[in-house]
């Protein structure tokens, strides 16, 4: 990334995939940058060069973003040195809109502090909590929303079904405020054989579903979708249905304005 550049007025979304990113170079790109509304920075190969020595906490934070800036997206899940990049992207002002992909090993702390420090502002929120085989296992807290709108959040199921925990602690601790739409999406991995619905599977969806009808119950108009993803050609007829058998208060309000999907994918993808 070349850092000597002039004005680029009239640019409003820059997308980086992957790259190998310097500090110094990617602030004087977004100097350069005065229009610019959207960020994204993303791919299983981006690399965050180390600005300083020893730990990312001490890595230093970008600053010079455009007046219009309001929206991010940042997939920290797989990228080299990716809590250094989240220290980068730390003091993001005014952010409406944020995309972030974070592990339970990689981008966790980092993350948290880019969404507790965007909290008062956001409207729109979209979590990826883990990636294939490094797990989610932190508890996510989401009450400080309090103008959130719209909330996606994907999460990589496995067979013990222990992420479905982290799960409804996010909507447990997430006040309906204004929210209008969730979109949950749960991707069951199994490897190559049929997911398992065991007692604690089916129990740990209809907390969630309990979860949903605490939010949302006795209004009009919000809306809910569950989405189910599976790969290696798994998903039989008869999983899905164990899978959805749970979700009774969804299906049963009147109120809410509840939308279901099965994706059956050939191979195993990034989430």
């Amino acid at each position: 990334m070349d850092a000597n550049r002039s004005a680029l007025p009239g640019i409003r979304e820059l997308e980086l995939v992957h790259c190998w990113l310097w500090f110094s170079a990617l602030d004087s790109l977004l100097v350069s940058l005065p229009d610019l509304i959207r960020l994204g920075i993303h791919g299983e190969h981006t690399v965050f060069l180390p600005t300083v020595p020893g730990l990312a906490e001490g890595e230093p934070s970008l600053q010079h973003f455009a007046p219009t800036f309001s929206s991010l997206c940042l997939d920290l899940r797989a990228a080299v040195n990716g809590d250094r990049g989240g220290q980068w992207l730390l003091m993001v002002p005014n952010l409406m809109r944020l995309e972030l992909g974070m592990t339970g090993e990689q981008g966790w702390w980092s993350g948290m502090d880019i969404l507790d420090g965007s909290a008062a502002t956001l409207w729109v929120l979209d979590l990826a909590l883990n990636h294939r085989s490094e797990i989610w296992d932190v508890d996510l807290d989401l009450y400080m929303c309090v103008g959130l709108k719209h909330l996606t959040l994907s999460l990589a199921i496995t067979d013990d079904g222990g992420e479905l925990y982290y799960l409804r602690q996010a909507l447990g601790g997430l006040g309906a405020h204004q929210l209008q739409s969730l979109n949950v999406q749960l991707h069951w991995l199994s490897g190559h054989l049929e997911f398992p619905v065991s007692s604690g599977i089916t129990q740990g969806l209809g907390e969630v579903d309990d979860c949903i009808i605490r939010l949302f119950g006795g209004t009009v108009g919000r809306q809910v979708c569950l989405h189910l993803h599976f790969y290696l050609r798994m998903g039989q007829d008869e999983t899905v249905r164990a899978l959805w058998e749970p979700f009774h208060g969804l299906r049963e309000d009147k109120g809410i304005v509840f939308t279901s999907a099965v994706t059956r994918h050939e191979y195993v993808m990034d989430m």
